[in-house]
């Protein structure tokens, strides 16, 4: 696994789906639709991976992940 960040206040949505365009492995964990990136080949395969994090739990069910902290 391996994750990739963007510091505070830059726009990390270019930068996740232009990795997912030449990676055929990679996947985005997102609540977020990427309307305006309708084109790209990792929106169009689907590999956006809804997630539910809350001040106590974190829950990815596609991944079967249901952490309490």
């Amino acid at each position: 696994v391996k994750i990739t960040s963007v510091r505070y206040g830059e726009k990390a949505d270019d930068l996740l789906v232009s990795l997912g365009d030449y990676k055929k492995d990679t996947y985005i964990i997102s609540n977020d639709n990427f309307i305006e990136y309708s084109t790209n080949e990792i929106i169009k395969s689907k590999r956006i991976i809804k997630h539910d994090i809350s001040r106590d739990f974190i829950r990815i069910p596609n991944l079967e992940i249901n952490l309490e902290y």
